[in-house]
């Protein structure tokens, strides 16, 4: 397994990734360029009314 690399744009975003960015289009991205993510996991917190926090990693 090879290493990710991605740009870091404090305050604006990580790689292909926004700050801000609809989440389907994130996982769109994610979908069309598989080849780069290995693993993917998506964790969210249904517990909480009204707030969306979702945390994605990206690697194993």
């Amino acid at each position: 397994m090879g290493g990710l690399t991605l740009d870091l744009r404090p305050g604006a975003g990580l790689g292909a990734f926004n700050l801000g960015m609809p989440v389907c289009e994130a996982f769109a991205y994610v979908e069309q360029h598989r080849s780069f993510f290995d693993v993917v996991h998506v964790k969210y917190n249904d517990e909480v009314r009204f707030v969306l926090f979702q945390d994605v990693s990206l690697s194993d």
